[in-house]
């Protein structure tokens, strides 16, 4: 599939996670995330080839193509070349299997922007900055900076643990614990009017990170909580939210390495559906807050995901399930997320929290952004990071619509009285 390897040739198996993304990925579901550094220089192209070749070295498991097996999709070594791009599509746009010789990332640059977009069955957001760390330290050696190794970031050269490559979903299975079995309701879904060319519309707001943070807290809030609170109060305020019983349903990735040890650099998170009531359009912002506060209390402790980790494993060692020729989980998986898993949510909200860097390294760079793909049922979703001491919020839409996404924006400003600078892509 992918030309004649001369390399030695290394298997990967899919965690857990990894598995459903193959099934669902369409032009409309991409399944593929975004993390972008903000240089405070214009790109060198050539420099940025040549770090990639070498970071890539450190992440051989990122280097590998996707193939079908009788029962799962596996990962297979692709020793062709990566070569970076200058952007020129949407983010987070979909990949296929001729595309891009083969690989299922991507390094892009435009301006002063290197990003690194990551098909999600080869890792998640922890993973995805780990690489972008290593690539961002190899592009400015490249072009003559001399950087300190402080040990902090992943190098070339390096010897690499077996943990990084490790199932940790596996590893931490408890066959004690109880699965998950809260059945999820309908909730309630953002609708809009598609782009006339198909794409993604995406609205960054950068911030202070440390005046938004200290803000956060007077209101006895986490930064995490406080998007949550600000997005499902925008989203009650709509005008096609006021006769719709549904909750408003945030679906919220969980780094589970903050619960769990784990060097994994493969996907390593769950979701946790934060609902808040259908009568969202009577409650005041601080009463979304208590809410959210309530949800999180509930939802983001180990007990709790330790069960959703339990259930979700049940369903894919179910005997159906797991001999069932891949062909056959492909069409169950379709049918099921399109039928149930994108009714039971509103829209994602995800935090990658705050990305360290050298010192030496972080005076290049002015911010980060990170983005994920919206799906037909969630057309809007929201992702956040902070570095360099700026806190990037970003909105990736495939709707004309924006009073969501401006009722965001002015509930944190009414709020907290902290406005962002706004930025966005052609679509938006």
């Amino acid at each position: 599939m992918y030309g004649k390897d001369t390399a030695v040739q290394q298997v990967y198996t899919l965690d857990n996670a990894a598995k459903l993304f193959p099934a669902v990925a369409s032009r409309s579901n991409t399944s593929v995330f975004r993390i972008a550094a903000i240089m405070k220089e214009w790109v060198d192209a050539s420099a940025l080839q040549k770090a990639t070749d070498n970071a890539l070295k450190r992440y051989p498991f990122f280097a590998v193509g996707f193939r079908q097996g009788l029962f799962w999709n596996y990962m297979k070594s692709n020793s062709r070349r990566l070569l970076v791009q200058q952007e020129s599509q949407y983010p987070c746009a979909s990949m296929h299997h001729d595309d891009n010789e083969g690989f299922f990332l991507r390094v892009l640059y435009f301006g002063n922007r290197i990003a690194v977009e990551f098909f999600h069955s080869l890792t998640d957001g922890f993973g995805g900055i780990e690489f972008l760390k290593t690539l961002l330290f190899e592009y400015l050696r490249e072009c003559g900076e001399a950087l300190p190794d402080d040990g902090t970031v992943r190098l070339p050269g390096q010897k690499i643990p077996a943990c990084e490559t490790e199932d940790s979903f596996a590893k931490h299975l408890n066959p004690l614990v109880e699965p998950n079995k809260t059945k999820p309701g309908n909730a309630y879904r953002v609708r809009g009017t598609p782009y006339e060319h198909f794409g993604h519309g995406i609205i960054h707001g950068v911030y202070d990170a440390a005046q938004l943070a200290r803000l956060a807290k007077q209101r006895q809030m986490t930064l995490t909580q406080l998007f949550c609170a600000s997005l499902a109060y925008a989203v009650a305020q709509s005008p096609n939210k006021e006769d719709c019983p549904e909750p408003v349903v945030l679906s919220v990735p969980v780094n589970l390495r903050s619960f769990f040890p784990s060097g994994s650099l493969r996907n390593f998170f769950c979701i946790t559906n934060i609902n808040i009531p259908g009568e969202g359009g009577e409650r005041s912002f601080d009463e979304t807050a208590a809410e959210i506060r309530k949800e999180f209390d509930e939802k983001v402790k180990k007990d709790y995901l330790e069960s959703v980790i339990k259930e979700n494993h049940n369903v894919l060692a179910h005997p159906l399930v797991r001999f069932a020729p891949l062909f056959l989980k492909h069409a169950g998986t379709k049918f099921v997320f399109a039928k149930w898993a994108e009714k039971n949510k509103t829209a994602t909200v995800s935090n990658l929290g705050v990305i360290t860097m050298p010192e030496a390294m972080e005076k290049y760079v002015e911010r980060m952004e990170t983005v994920i793909y919206p799906t037909p049922g969630s057309p809007l979703n929201c992702c956040i990071c902070s570095a360099a001491g700026k806190l990037t919020v970003s909105f990736s839409s495939s709707i004309r619509e924006k009073d969501i996404i401006r009722c965001f924006f002015m509930t944190i400003a009414k709020e907290l009285g902290l406005c962002a600078e706004l930025y966005s892509n052609e679509w938006s």
